[in-house]
């Protein structure tokens, strides 16, 4: 029985023309090579599992004229060192040492180090003369995957080649060729899926290639690899999307339900959703349309939904399930954030806009009343030749006197035009709603108005005995904290409802303001104020400098250490001031 091997390694170019989606790379190697223009180091970055390594050793191989033949006797040039595991100073002078002994067959000697940002930062220190002026016949090739980690000296002394993410259709076209050698029944929505799970990493998808082959052996059903890659069904998450456009909270809940009954994650149904509504969005122009990596049915499907649904809407829809990815890791019942999430999403459709609702202080909410009265009633002059409004009963009598010109205007005769009709009854409506405004902000502002006259002044004495009283509520209810900063207060007084408070930190003002309702109801219970409000200001208190003398300095240690005057006199010093 023959040993098995993984698709991985099976497959593992070895020249570069079979080395997948990096070109760009393999064509600077083999003209480097061609015009015998070697570097004597090199920095491969790149995502993992691109052929960062087997570039490497078809390097190596190829200025060493190493072919499978002769594979065997190459090996003692080309030197392969892990510098996860093999990080430290020692390691990297072993290594340096190695340096000094030339090679027994062939030019060069090959030294390939691996994941090489995890070294050290003394092993780096280590290595830099050596890789700056390295002997003629040695070669470096490093090797990571975090190129933002190596500092900036070895990076100048070095051709640094960045590799891709290798694309969509590259893997696609890889994976089918090996289907092929290996006489599978594969359908091609399945390679797709495998390529889609892989974010660009050939070994990754290679790896979940043969996971696939241990399970379903020659010949693949779709619905088994959507269960081993646990990913959702594209006609599952479209149906998600059409519950959550038609608004169908209960039935979106119910289908998450059998989701996690299927083995699913919350998370699952959150990234496949961000994804199509995405695809969505491309899907409104022609040039992005390319981007989305789907086909046929799938893709009608998108562009139908992308008719349906509003740009403002689907960047809503993106901001919430945002939101909802941010706070999964760290929620404690990431089921219900989940199922709120999915409520809002079905909310959204019947809103167009997010409304904010803005609380004013009485005196600025007087101040846009007054505003907005005196805006409307200039309206009504304008509208109407006639002098101000005065009082409500004034306004009542225009208001009739209108409706009954309005009324005889209509009654008039049957040859009145589409047009008249129509601006009478715009104007109509127009000063009847502002009357009625009128109306409405003028008794607002008398109802504010009388509030306003009822703010009170309360002085220190006698806010003093209910201001103990708060102290003894709030040492029974177990709040030292805020017992502590408030009985600090001094000179408390409430001038025109507002009750002012001096803090001296941050973390006072901020227990103040966490406990103000309650602090607030207390005090409107035993005021009797309707209208209280609280002011807290931190105030800063003014640091004193004192000069000390040495003689004061000297004195003040002498007091504090009395230890000190005895250890003198045992060794017989003399202290100079």
């Amino acid at each position: 029985m023959s040993q098995y091997l993984v698709s991985a390694r099976k497959y593992r170019p070895t020249d570069f023309s079979n080395v997948v989606g990096q070109a760009h790379v393999t064509k600077t190697l083999e003209n480097a090579i061609k015009n015998n223009q070697i570097s004597h180091a090199y920095i491969f970055c790149g995502p993992r599992g691109v052929g960062k390594t087997s570039c490497a050793r078809i390097f190596a191989n190829r200025i060493n004229d190493i072919s499978e033949e002769n594979k065997q006797d190459g090996a003692f040039n080309i030197f392969e060192l892990d510098a996860a595991s093999n990080n430290s100073v020692d390691d990297i002078r072993d290594l340096v040492n190695q340096t000094r002994i030339p090679p027994q067959k062939g030019k060069y000697k090959v030294y390939i180090i691996d994941e090489v940002h995890m070294l050290s930062k003394s092993a780096f220190n280590a290595f830099l003369k050596t890789l700056e002026e390295p002997p003629k016949y040695c070669i470096f090739i490093l090797a990571t995957t975090e190129k933002q980690k190596l500092i900036p000296t070895i990076l100048s002394r070095c051709q640094i080649f960045e590799f891709n993410r290798i694309s969509l259709n590259d893997i696609i076209v890889h994976l089918s060729s090996i289907v092929k050698k290996e006489n599978l029944k594969v359908e091609k929505r399945s390679i797709q899926l495998i390529a889609d799970s892989s974010d660009g990493a050939l070994r990754d998808a290679l790896s979940t290639f043969d996971k696939i082959i241990s399970f379903c052996g020659k010949e693949w059903k779709h619905e088994d690899v959507e269960k081993i890659l646990n990913s959702l069904n594209a006609n599952k998450t479209i149906s998600f999307i059409e519950m959550i456009l038609n608004q169908d909270i209960f039935n979106t809940i119910i289908e998450f339900d059998k989701l996690l009954s299927q083995g699913f994650e919350g998370k699952d149904l959150i990234i496949s959703l961000t994804e199509y509504f995405r695809n969505i969005m491309l899907c409104k122009n022609l040039k992005s349309i390319e981007i989305i990596k789907c086909e046929g049915e799938l893709k009608t499907k998108l562009e139908d939904l992308s008719k349906k649904i509003t740009t403002e809407n689907i960047l809503i829809y993106l901001d919430i399930l945002n939101e909802c990815q941010k706070q999964y890791s760290n929620s404690f019942n990431q089921r219900f954030l989940v199922e709120l999430c999915l409520m809002q999403l079905c909310s959204q459709n019947s809103f167009d806009k997010k409304k904010k609702i803005i609380i004013s202080s009485p005196d600025s909410f007087n101040l846009k009343t007054k505003q907005n009265f005196e805006r409307k009633e200039q309206k009504i002059n304008n509208l109407i030749e006639e002098p101000k409004v005065q009082n409500d009963s004034d306004t009542v009598t225009k208001e009739e006197n209108l409706n009954e010109k309005l009324k005889v205007q209509n009654d008039s005769g049957n040859n009145t035009n589409e047009d008249d009709l129509t601006h009478k009854s715009i104007l109509g409506t127009t000063i009847n709603d502002c009357l009625n405004d009128v109306v409405f902000e003028k008794n607002e502002i008398k109802e504010t108005n009388n509030n306003l006259e009822n703010l009170v002044n309360l002085s220190e004495e006698s806010l003093l005995p209910i201001w103990k009283n708060l102290l003894t509520k709030l040492k029974k209810e177990g709040k030292p904290n805020l017992h502590a900063t408030l009985n600090n207060q001094r000179q408390n007084k409430i001038e025109n409802s507002i009750l002012e408070l001096n803090v001296q930190s941050e973390v006072q003002k901020k227990e103040i303001l966490d406990n103000q309702n309650m602090i607030i109801d207390y005090l409107k219970d035993k005021t009797k104020i309707n209208f209280l409000k609280i002011d807290v200001k931190i105030s800063k208190l003014k640091e004193e400098k004192v000069l000390y003398t040495n003689e004061d300095k000297l004195k003040y240690i002498l007091e504090e250490n009395p230890t000190i005057v005895e250890l003198i006199k045992n060794l017989d010093l003399e202290i100079k001031e």
